[in-house]
């Protein structure tokens, strides 16, 4: 399903929502990585001096590049970054892709002592509406996590904190159908 992004950055780019500006203060330091970072709506929010980025697709880097990030063609596997020099790691929207075992070894190896990984959702609230749930059936939307969802982490690294905030984005019903369009399961 991750090779669906092939194509189609500039649309991601155009529909998908932003991140509250709260998620960069989440890992503090002078240099952080955004990986999977897709066409930068994570990235370009984050307030370190020195931000990364790293997206497996080349049309995201595109879209990334065009926005003045420096970044490159990675995986979370494998982040080609030197051992601990990275403060903060960011992950939004996509440690649904990667191998979450060898991803956490590759952290451990590229974070400074004390530094941080965010792993962050946008989880589609289906009980706002019955026809949003249903929406989401439809459009096989993987941004749908039960309440008592924890994301799959392996030592060295634990999950010591958890945020929850929610926010509203309103769509015309073009909008809608145009941020359907951008789903992975749409564009396979």
């Amino acid at each position: 399903m991750a090779k669906a992004f092939h194509a189609g950055a500039d649309l991601y780019d155009e529909i998908r929502p932003e991140y509250p500006s709260f998620i960069g203060k989440l890992a503090s330091g002078k240099r952080a990585l955004d990986i999977g970072a897709g066409t930068g709506k994570l990235t370009l929010s984050l307030p370190h001096d020195l931000v990364f980025a790293c997206d497996p697709s080349p049309d995201m880097v595109r879209v990334l590049q065009s926005h003045g990030i420096s970044c490159w063609r990675g995986t979370a596997e494998d982040l080609a970054v030197a051992s601990g020099s990275i403060d903060a790691v960011f992950c939004a929207q996509a440690w649904h892709w990667v191998d979450a075992q060898a991803t956490c070894l590759e952290l451990d190896r590229v974070l400074t002592p004390g530094g941080k990984a965010v792993l962050v959702w946008n989880t589609i609230d289906v009980h706002a509406d019955p026809w949003v749930l249903r929406l989401t059936r439809i459009m096989h939307s993987g941004d749908v996590q039960r309440p008592d969802f924890k994301p799959e982490v392996h030592q060295p690294l634990v999950i010591s904190e958890e945020h929850h905030d929610f926010w509203q984005q309103t769509l015309k019903a073009e909008q809608l159908h145009t941020l359907m369009h951008s789903r992975s399961y749409w564009l396979r």
